[in-house]
């Protein structure tokens, strides 16, 4: 519903990617029951405004239920949370599942994560993976790109 509602734009509020999100996490906690928790946190009211590409944070999330959640016995927890650092709004999503394997590298989904924030940002965002202190997806945008769009 969630694509077919909406108008042909490549943005899209952060508050509603975040509904997106929130909305795919409770449909995955009928499936998972108990073994899954998620805090979506948003340090800041007003970066809830902020204008970021339509489907940026989803399949991250989606990833950490395929490769991580779903690959444990115990209690699963994802925390999405975004923030404003310096001059970049940051958008983590951890999870408490196996490491990435070593070397780190990202799957067709981070990938076109990524070739969509060079085509948008060019080199002024970037995504990375890490195993420590925790196991997260970053995603930097530039700060000024994501407030200034209407």
């Amino acid at each position: 519903r969630y694509v077919t509602n909406k108008k042909a734009d490549y943005f899209e509020t952060l508050e509603n990617e975040l509904e997106m999100v929130a909305t795919y996490l409770e449909i995955e906690q009928v499936r998972f029951g108990d073994r899954l928790s998620f805090k979506i946190i948003v340090r800041e009211e007003n970066l809830k405004s902020a204008q970021v590409p339509r489907f940026l944070i989803q399949p991250v999330v989606e990833n950490a239920i395929k490769h991580g959640i779903s690959r444990i016995a115990d209690r699963g927890v994802i925390e999405v949370r975004v923030s404003k650092e310096q001059n970049v709004l940051r958008i983590i999503v951890h999870d408490n599942g196996p490491s990435f394997p070593e070397p780190i590298s990202g799957g067709y989904g981070l990938q076109s994560i990524q070739n969509k924030l060079r085509l948008f940002y060019k080199e002024k965002a970037a995504l990375s993976l890490q195993n420590l202190p925790l196991k997260q997806v970053i995603i930097d945008l530039p700060f000024e790109a994501v407030i200034g769009k209407s």
